[in-house]
């Protein structure tokens, strides 16, 4: 089966480029077909971005690095092609990536990702990097948050996870939850709120866009909060660490 796949890949990179362009990176499409092992998902094509900067050593940094932190960095002594195979195979039935941003020297990505075994699970994951170097980019390299920037970063998360405790009552109240779940799940919330990182980020065109996902158990799934908080460039601009992020594209 991997040997045919590989093939398909290989074929699929040369027959189809989607490509993102403008004034930043090449960001060409890699199609895969979904694994065999996801029973009822077979013919659904996975997308994963492949970068094209116009320096191999840079273009290898970057795909390394984006298939290390969906895998996990479980096969890292795998090649790039092989790793990514061994993961999609194991119950991933879709994939999907949307460039955000691609401009200045930074490109900021995004991927869906939907796996299925007992039960499906979806989620999105985050993904910034210079395209300079090549380099993770994290969220202290690109705003300030050491100060009044990070005190209302939390203020917003807090209010946010306060709404979902507050949405989270009202359901005991009407009935439909009971006290049992109604406490595990507040006590989720609060570990979530508490343990807040922000990390998970991306950049648009004005926008940095800072997300969490609380995740519970699945039978919990309708209620799981995804917190996100929005700050333009314009509204930040004292804390940001990127200035070229203010000019116009």
């Amino acid at each position: 089966m991997t040997t045919n796949l590989y093939k398909y890949v290989i074929v699929t990179v040369l027959l189809v480029s989607q490509s993102a362009f403008g004034q930043g990176i090449q960001v060409d499409t890699l199609v895969l077909e979904s694994s065999e092992k996801a029973e009822g998902f077979s013919g659904k094509t996975l997308k994963f971005p492949l970068v094209r900067a116009g320096n191999l050593a840079l273009d290898s940094l970057i795909s390394r690095d984006l298939v290390n932190r969906l895998t996990s960095n479980e096969d890292q002594n795998e090649s790039l092609d092989s790793a990514l195979i061994k993961w999609t195979s194991n119950g991933i039935v879709d994939l999907d990536f949307e460039v955000t941003y691609n401009n200045h020297g930074i490109l900021s990505l995004n991927m869906g990702i939907e796996w299925c075994n007992a039960y499906c699970d979806y989620w999105r994951e985050y993904f910034n990097y210079s395209t300079n170097s090549g380099k993770w980019l994290p969220i202290d390299e690109v705003i300030d948050i050491s100060g009044e920037l990070g005190l209302k970063i939390q203020r917003d998360k807090d209010s946010q996870y306060q709404y979902h405790i507050d949405e989270l009552g009202k359901l005991l109240k009407e009935g439909e939850i009971g006290k049992e779940e109604h406490d595990e799940i507040l006590e989720r919330f609060v570990e979530c709120d508490r343990n807040f990182m922000p990390e998970s980020f991306s950049i648009q065109n004005d926008t940095l866009k800072i997300v969490e996902t609380c995740w519970l158990h699945h039978s919990f799934k309708p209620l799981i909060p995804t917190i996100e908080m929005k700050y333009t460039f314009e509204e930040i601009q004292s804390y940001l660490k990127i200035r070229r992020l203010l000019s116009p594209d």
